[in-house]
């Protein structure tokens, strides 16, 4: 995933909200391809990849953007470099993880792309989202769901098509503290507010 300004054309891989010299918020650049243009094999193991070999791929899309993708398995010069989706008999049993680089969005909608059908999401979807909400603390505590990680969800979820007012955010207190304290101070209630989703005990 790329970002670009809409006025000086400039791209970004990591996530910045405005165009430092436009002061512009970036479009977002989807690539459906990338190719291998560059391979290094790695043999030599260090303390945070110690599984080798591995191969150190230099991938590029259909927009001619660039980036680095470490892969275990093997590619040559000129090879497409893509994700497998999960075979339909395998979907019964699988667990997608993907790791947020720079975009908490961009993770999302990989995970989902994962599988070879999608669920379908439409504006007669009924969505019940759960949320981590453990004690009324503040976001930076990392004891609740990070607010960031549920308003890029309502937001996958509202552009595929679901209705706002058909996705509902539920929590429940175990401890005697009401839910709504524990929303509010992890910032939840806000996202719930501003994506105007319910937010229910």
């Amino acid at each position: 995933m790329f970002l670009q300004c809409p006025k000086c054309k400039r791209i970004w891989q990591y996530s910045i909200e405005k165009c430092p010299d436009c002061f512009l918020n970036l479009e977002r650049i989807e690539t459906s391809k990338a190719k291998v243009i560059g391979v290094s094999k790695v043999n030599i193991p260090t303390l945070f990849h110690p599984r080798v070999p591995y191969f150190a791929l230099l991938l590029e899309d259909e927009k001619r953007n660039k980036w680095a993708q470490k892969s275990i398995k093997e590619y040559k010069i000129g090879d497409e470099f893509k994700i497998k989706n999960i075979q339909e008999r395998e979907k019964k049993n699988a667990v997608a993880v993907w790791r947020v680089k720079y975009d908490i969005l961009e993770t999302i909608e990989k995970i989902f792309d994962l599988f070879r059908k999608p669920f379908e999401i439409n504006q007669n979807s009924k969505i019940l989202v759960l949320p981590t909400l453990v004690s009324p603390v503040h976001p930076h505590f990392a004891e609740n769901t990070c607010p960031e990680v549920l308003a890029a969800f309502l937001k996958f979820l509202i552009g595929k098509g679901a209705e706002a007012k058909n996705i509902k955010v539920a929590g429940q207190s175990f401890t005697g503290i009401p839910i709504g304290s524990s929303a509010k101070k992890s910032g939840l209630l806000n996202i719930c507010l501003e994506n105007q989703v319910s937010l229910i005990d």
